[in-house]
């Protein structure tokens, strides 16, 4: 099941019937896109590996007692986090050094923890983002690096699939029958 970022922020972990704590951020490997893990923690200090964590629904359940892993114990998540190398508002540019957009979200595989395309939008400003939205697949970055993202020049955007609005109920007559002194729909 492929998931966006944006879906999974603030989603709880439990442990047995304990919360652990809510998603704050998903660590990336920069080198081959791979979820390293989940922080639990708003200064990404502690994560929850990828391994350990299964996704249901609205939540995210752990195998062991204490899933919970310091940052420093983990000389790969280490790196990674000190080197700044998470790619939200990243800016995107292509080889020849065209500038994209910024990264407003990223979308990734449940099962396999792959991360398999990028969301930017053309400016930015703070945490607004304007312009249009264009979807990168995850095979057209060239390399996540610590100040930007770079995708190859011949890139293309995979199109949005258009969400269909949802037709609202139309609220049904409500009649009081007299012979059974109740309410009745027709």
């Amino acid at each position: 099941m492929k998931l966006y970022r944006s879906e999974l922020l603030y989603v709880p972990f439990f442990n047995e019937n304990t919360l652990l704590g809510l998603l704050r951020e998903i660590i990336i490997d920069p080198q081959n896109g791979q979820v390293i893990g989940y922080a639990t923690e708003k200064n990404l200090s502690k994560y929850i590996p990828f391994e350990e964590a299964l996704h249901f629904v609205d939540r995210f359940f752990c195998n062991e007692r204490d899933p919970i892993t310091d940052s420093e114990d983990v000389i790969r998540t280490q790196a990674i986090l000190k080197e700044n190398k998470q790619i939200i508002n990243k800016p995107v540019y292509t080889v020849a050094g065209d500038i994209v957009g910024y990264i407003s979200d990223f979308q990734i595989e449940m099962t396999i923890g792959q991360l398999t395309q990028i969301c930017t939008h053309r400016y930015k400003f703070g945490f607004l983002y304007l312009g249009r939205n264009q979807l990168i697949s995850h095979l057209k970055i060239y390399a996540i690096e610590a100040d930007k993202v770079i995708v190859k020049n011949n890139y293309q955007t995979v199109k949005a699939k258009a969400r269909k609005p949802k037709p609202a109920k139309r609220a049904e007559p409500v009649v009081m029958s007299p012979a059974l002194n109740c309410k009745t729909t027709n």
